[in-house]
C-alpha cells in the first residue's frame, strides 16, 4: 500500500503540476555533478544531430539536466516498475514538449526522431530486493 500511495503522491505533488515546475531552476532540484556531467554529454551526443546553435547549447543543456535530475527521483523513488515506467514515460513527454521552446520545427523533429536512441525510457529494476 505504501508503494502506491508513494505512486500518486510524487505523480500529484512533482510530477502531475509540471506546468509549475516549467520555468525552475537545476539549482533549486538538488542537481548534482553527475546530472551536469550526464547532460553535457547527451548535448555532445544531441549536437551532430540537431546542430545546435550557440545560443541554443547551454539552454539544451540546462533543460536535460532538469529532466535528468526528475528522472533520477523516480528512479529511486519506492513504487513497482511499472508505475515507474509510467511517470518516466509521462515524463519524456514532457521533455519533448519543454524542447519545443529550445529547438526550431526542423530541429524539433530530427530531436523526436533521434531521442529514443540516444536517451531511451528505461527502469532500474533492483534485482537484489526483489
Amino acid at each position: 500500500m505504501k508503494k502506491n500511495s508513494t505512486f500518486w503522491a510524487l505523480l500529484f505533488s512533482g510530477f502531475g503540476l509540471v506546468t509549475i515546475m516549467r520555468g525552475q531552476d537545476t539549482y533549486f532540484q538538488e542537481g548534482s555533478k553527475s546530472s551536469e556531467t550526464w547532460a553535457k554529454s547527451l548535448t555532445r551526443a544531441y549536437q551532430p544531430e540537431l546542430v545546435l546553435g550557440s545560443d541554443q547549447v547551454l539552454l539544451f543543456q540546462k533543460k536535460l539536466e532538469e529532466f535528468l535530475i526528475r528522472e533520477n527521483k523516480i528512479q529511486k523513488a519506492e513504487m513497482s516498475p511499472e508505475d515507474k515506467m509510467f511517470l518516466l514515460s509521462q515524463l519524456a513527454d514532457q521533455q519533448r514538449a519543454e524542447m519545443s521552446n529550445i529547438l526550431t520545427r526542423p530541429q524539433l523533429r530530427r530531436y523526436e526522431k533521434v531521442k529514443d536512441q540516444i536517451q531511451p525510457v528505461s527502469v532500474v529494476v533492483d534485482t537484489l530486493n526483489h
